[in-house]
């Protein structure tokens, strides 16, 4: 590592730039993580006392962490941090990319895995309140389950046009792609070939009440529940629904085969 800078009254200017690998890495505090390996290459890491910058990759080997009660461990993990701004409690990150392997998360709630996992930000902002952004996560072998049921797919990918959340209100612009899956609450198991939606979703998570416009698209499906099985080659709507303590919905097109 190499570490260049000047000393001024009103604050430092630092930058350090260079490589750093680590053999049975580990970390106990603010959480607990370890890898077997981990390889650190910076671009650059930089604070003028008021504003923080960095660029950099990170990989590492059989990694592990816990934080609050939520435990991971990831095969391989793979972190691209494109380019990295922080100033005065104001955050943004672009072209940052996120890989990883063999990832299996624990949580009070639940839990999930993936076989692979991937996720690229083109942009990222945040203001101290407010989160944006814009990306695509693409996953296989992918399985979850919590207090209201379990799911799992083959092949997953989630694009965001935008995506904002302010803590209680998301609002999502994108859509989703979902091969293979099975979804099985609430006495209902669905297992669709495929899946896809395009639109936009509004969601009040205080009250779980909300708007969801665009077009889902059904590959054959089988559906159970109790003792009725319902099979369909193929659905398709177009139109919205609102949904919360009263549910709504308006429709230009409605296709069952």
């Amino acid at each position: 590592l190499a570490v260049e800078g000047v000393l001024r009254a009103e604050a430092p200017d630092v930058k350090i730039t260079g490589r750093l690998g680590l053999e049975q890495a580990a970390l106990a505090a603010p959480a607990a993580a370890g890898a077997e390996r981990l390889d650190l290459e910076l671009d650059r890491l930089s604070w003028n006392g008021a504003r923080a910058e960095a660029a950099g990759r990170l990989n590492a080997a059989a990694a592990a962490f816990a934080l609050a009660g939520t435990k991971g461990t990831a095969g391989r993990l793979e972190v691209d941090l494109g380019r990295l701004g922080w100033e005065g409690g104001k955050a943004e990150l672009a072209d940052a990319v996120l890989r990883a392997e063999t990832l299996a998360v624990t949580a009070p709630g639940g839990g999930g895995s993936a076989g692979k996992l991937s996720l690229g930000l083109k942009n990222l902002d945040w203001d101290g309140t407010r989160l944006g952004l814009e990306g695509r996560a693409e996953g296989t072998g992918l399985a979850g389950n919590g207090d209201g049921g379990e799911g799992a797919a083959g092949a997953l990918t989630l694009d965001a046009a935008r995506l904002d959340w302010d803590g209680r209100r998301l609002g999502w612009q994108g859509g989703f792609t979902a091969a293979a899956a099975r979804v099985k609450v609430a006495g209902h198991d669905a297992a669709p070939d495929g899946v896809e939606w395009a639109g936009r979703l509004d969601l009040d998570t205080a009250g779980l009440d909300g708007r969801a416009e665009g077009r889902l698209a059904l590959k054959p499906l089988r559906l159970v529940v109790g003792d009725i099985h319902t099979g369909l080659r193929a659905a398709a709507a177009q139109g919205k629904v609102e949904f919360g303590k009263a549910t709504a919905a308006e429709l230009s097109h409605l296709s069952v085969e």
